[in-house]
């Protein structure tokens, strides 16, 4: 394994204040997922749980097993538009349970703090990060684009996104890329534990579908997806020779020269890798 830092995040301690933070932040309209449980009692009970939550959280971290029971996702078909006999008509709303997403949001606080401290993440990418937004990637791009056009430059810029980019996620080039960012040992097992064996079930008239299985993709729904798939596409701007701009999966590239030749052979080149790097991941 050639990692990529000689920082090392291995395990996390969850405190009661930590978890009772979170308790006291949910949101109490929000839907119950599998477990059936509101985050309206979380919220109102958070300061007797705390405690005993937190013993829980850190036995997970100590087994490296994500509790099977909190892998099921309820996924609400909601109609967008057009016909409702038309599959590709819905939004896929999925609901997870409300304990899982407590943890997560811990577990989330810990990685990301050691991915923002150490800068391990891109600084191309603004999607999903704190005080980040698509105001930084539009006005980035923009700034260069105008300082080229003040050189008298020509500019040129193609926009790209990834069909169902969330869904496609190849679990073991993940962990891979996760390990390689120094997050290893039972914090890795763990996440890997999370990846595997997850289910969804369709919620449709209160009729629930048979229990499906995923085998790939980051879990839709979840306060660790973004995160992971942020980890995913951290390698994306490798050996990209101008400049990449990112909000999550959308993708822009833009390059600006004298020689409208030579602005066109970088783009060319810089889709080419683009294309060898998507067709490896995806």
């Amino acid at each position: 394994m050639e990692y990529l830092t000689d920082q090392r995040l291995l395990s996390a301690v969850i405190e009661p204040f930590e978890v009772f933070q979170v308790l006291n932040s949910l949101n109490p309209n929000k839907c119950k997922g599998f477990d059936n449980l509101p985050n309206r009692i979380l919220k109102i009970c958070s300061q007797s749980l705390a405690t005993p939550f937190s013993l829980l959280f850190n036995f997970i971290f100590s087994s490296e097993e994500y509790p099977t029971v909190w892998k099921t996702a309820t996924v609400i078909p909601l109609l967008k538009t057009g016909s409702q006999t038309e599959v590709q008509n819905y939004r896929p709303i999925a609901l997870l349970p409300s304990l899982s997403k407590v943890f997560e949001k811990l577990l989330h606080k810990h990685i990301y703090n050691y991915l923002e401290h150490h800068k391990l993440l891109i600084p191309n990418n603004s999607g999903f990060r704190k005080k980040h937004s698509t105001l930084n990637s539009l006005l980035s791009t923009c700034n260069n684009l105008y300082q080229a056009y003040d050189s008298i430059l020509s500019s040129r810029i193609v926009f790209l996104d990834v069909s169902k980019a969330f869904d496609r996620v190849d679990h073991t080039c993940l962990l891979f890329k996760i390990q390689q960012l120094g997050i290893d040992g039972p914090l890795l097992n763990l996440l890997s534990s999370y990846l595997s064996q997850r289910s969804q079930i369709v919620l449709i008239n209160r009729t629930l579908s048979d229990l499906k299985y995923t085998s790939c993709g980051v879990p839709q729904g979840s306060v660790l997806g973004p995160l992971l798939f942020l980890i995913y596409v951290n390698d994306i701007a490798k050996n990209i020779k101008e400049s990449i701009s990112l909000f999550a999966d959308d993708t822009t590239l833009y390059y600006s020269a004298k020689c409208l030749l030579h602005l066109h052979g970088v783009l060319s080149q810089d889709l080419s890798t683009l294309y060898n790097w998507l067709k490896v991941e995806y």
